[in-house]
């Protein structure tokens, strides 16, 4: 939340090689649950700027 106060739990994360940049899953509280919600996670001890997104994270090719 904006104050600081854990709102959910990464469950798991890895790099993305089509994105080029890390991405997680995880769980939130239903309020919070939007996409494009900016959040803080601590992921390895880090502390990192995220942002919440729908699935998949790209858009399959058919």
């Amino acid at each position: 939340s904006r104050r600081g106060a854990k709102i959910g739990v990464v469950s798991s994360g890895t790099h993305s090689p089509t994105l080029d940049k890390p991405i997680g899953m995880g769980y939130v509280k239903v309020k919070y649950a939007l996409p494009g919600t900016k959040i803080r996670i601590v992921a390895g001890g880090k502390k990192l700027d995220a942002e919440l997104v729908k699935l998949p994270f790209v858009t399959p090719i058919v």
